[in-house]
């Protein structure tokens, strides 16, 4: 069986159908009563648009949990993209089989995600992305 949730961005028109295959394996309540019988019918979500290029993955990854999928979320990623991926697994309460995947490759990978990151000259300190929600 196939199911299709369609995940919409919450400003703009930006939206992606994701196709579910077979059974849902994972262990995460939450995204099993997402696909339950009073969701199954033309599943929607709407989302932030920053975390509408990780749904199709993370969806897939909480239908089928596969270490595979962390990967794929996390290559060529920022350190601000990952955050924003971070956020969006909180949203879905992805279970900790994929933060424990997630944490293993920020840590492998943490040289390349602090690459970006400018540093301040006088007080040789690292100056992190603004943070997203606008607050200081």
């Amino acid at each position: 069986t196939t199911t299709s949730v369609l995940v919409r961005s919450s400003c703009g028109a930006a939206e992606a159908r994701v196709e579910l295959e077979s059974e849902h394996v994972g262990s995460n309540g939450f995204f099993s009563n997402f696909l339950s019988n009073h969701w199954n019918a033309g599943s929607c979500v709407t989302v932030s648009q920053r975390w509408l290029p990780f749904c199709p993955t993370l969806l897939r990854f909480l239908h089928s949990p596969q270490p595979l999928f962390v990967d794929q979320l996390m290559y060529q990623q920022t350190l601000e993209s990952a955050l924003a991926l971070h956020h969006c697994a909180l949203y879905f309460l992805a279970a900790g089989e994929f933060f424990l995947e997630f944490f293993h490759i920020v840590h492998a990978r943490q040289h390349l995600l602090f690459q970006g990151l400018d540093q301040d000259r006088s007080e040789g300190a690292l100056l992190f992305p603004p943070d997203p929600s606008g607050e200081c």
